[in-house]
């Protein structure tokens, strides 16, 4: 394909996290300090539904 072939990027989304429960900035933390997603859920019931997803829309 050529550049003038390529396909524009109409909406761009880095370092995308989505994390469901009251309090997702202390679950960041946690990730940050090695606690795995599902000790994340047992320890304090949050769901790391997305974690740290880029992509393009064309």
């Amino acid at each position: 394909m050529s550049e003038a072939e390529t396909p524009r990027v109409k909406v761009s989304c880095r370092n995308v996290w989505k994390i469901f429960g009251p309090d997702p900035q202390n679950t960041l933390n946690l990730i940050q300090n090695g606690i795995t997603r599902e000790e994340i859920l047992e320890q304090t019931g949050h769901i790391v539904a997305v974690r740290d997803v880029s992509f393009d829309v064309t």
